[in-house]
């Protein structure tokens, strides 16, 4: 469905590392945007979980600090889907609470503030 199709469009944009153009970069943050969005709803926070979802994001925030809007997009995906209990335990599993973290005591405020709303519901 839609959530699975949301995942795949991160892997192909998220994957293409040092060659992230600006245009891929927004694609990234949009989409994780429409994932944070659909998160707030429990049947979509396991439809992440079971297609690998949380991991993704996790690993996008632990390899895009140098793309500000998708640090704080894939923060404020984890704070929606860190409303599931399984969900905390996989993303404090995969380490993504150290990812919130380095963006928590960042100099970027609108990071600052998604990490905390990600942190408060881990």
């Amino acid at each position: 469905g839609g959530v699975q199709n949301l995942l795949d469009l991160l892997q192909v944009y998220a994957g293409r590392g040092a060659q992230q153009t600006e245009r891929s970069a927004s694609i990234v943050a949009s989409t994780l945007g429409a994932l944070a969005n659909l998160a707030i709803h429990p049947e979509n926070q396991a439809a992440v979980r079971e297609a690998g979802g949380v991991r993704r994001v996790v690993d996008l925030l632990a390899t895009t600090e140098h793309l500000p809007r998708v640090a704080e997009r894939a923060a404020n995906c984890l704070e929606n889907l860190a409303l599931d209990r399984e969900n905390r335990e996989a993303i404090r599993q995969l380490g993504g609470s150290a990812g919130l973290v380095r963006l928590f005591v960042s100099e970027n405020d609108d990071w600052v503030r998604a990490a905390a709303g990600a942190l408060k519901n881990l």
